[in-house]
């Protein structure tokens, strides 16, 4: 496997962040397990994301990734491997995202003031995580699927890579809302 030399920086840097999160819920902090459970569920989301895209929308995947005419120089991985490149794009898109949701949800589930009443544990979010991105991945690709019937299937593609992530941001605010209302004790959430 041979990395493009413009994407190593990339991913060097989205790889140590999911070994990192992965080892963050083996940690006794809960404010870490919460960072490093958002960062595996988004690039777990990104990863399904560009799967799904390599093997749906490949005229999209082929123009964001392969604009040259060998075929490799802009691809994440060099090497006609369309998979491999999704999975490696899935943690270049969306480990970002997910950190920062992650700090945003550790920080709203964990913070020590006299207005919040409760601290939610990382086990407690980690189930609305999962559902959550199961759901944006469902209401993702049944929304490309209805587009591809009215319209190109670029078209489509382009728009179900916007909204993915638009829709990943809006459930981290909601979610982030309900845990910060939970912990003030305006309504019960989580038990």
């Amino acid at each position: 496997m041979h990395i493009t030399p413009e994407h190593k920086f990339l991913f060097y840097k989205a790889t140590t962040t999911t070994i990192l999160a992965a080892g963050s819920l083996y940690t006794p902090w809960e404010t870490t397990k919460i960072i490093g459970s958002t960062i595996l569920t988004g690039i777990g989301y990104g990863v399904v994301n560009e799967l799904i895209s390599s093997l749906d929308c490949s005229k999209h995947f082929d123009k964001k990734h392969i604009s040259d005419s060998s075929h490799l120089r802009n691809q994440p991985i060099q090497g006609l491997h369309s998979s491999l490149n999704a999975v490696v794009s899935g943690m270049f898109d969306y480990w970002s995202v997910s950190s920062i949701s992650g700090i945003i949800l550790a920080v709203v589930a964990r913070a020590s003031l006299p207005i919040l009443k409760v601290k939610i544990n990382a086990t407690q979010i980690i189930p609305y995580l999962v559902i959550g991105s199961s759901i944006v991945t469902l209401i993702v690709q049944i929304g490309n699927r209805i587009l591809r019937k009215y319209s190109d299937n670029a078209i489509a593609c382009n728009i179900q890579h916007a909204v993915s992530y638009g829709i990943l941001v809006t459930g981290n605010i909601v979610l982030t809302t309900a845990i910060l209302t939970t912990r003030i004790g305006l309504f019960r959430l989580i038990k």
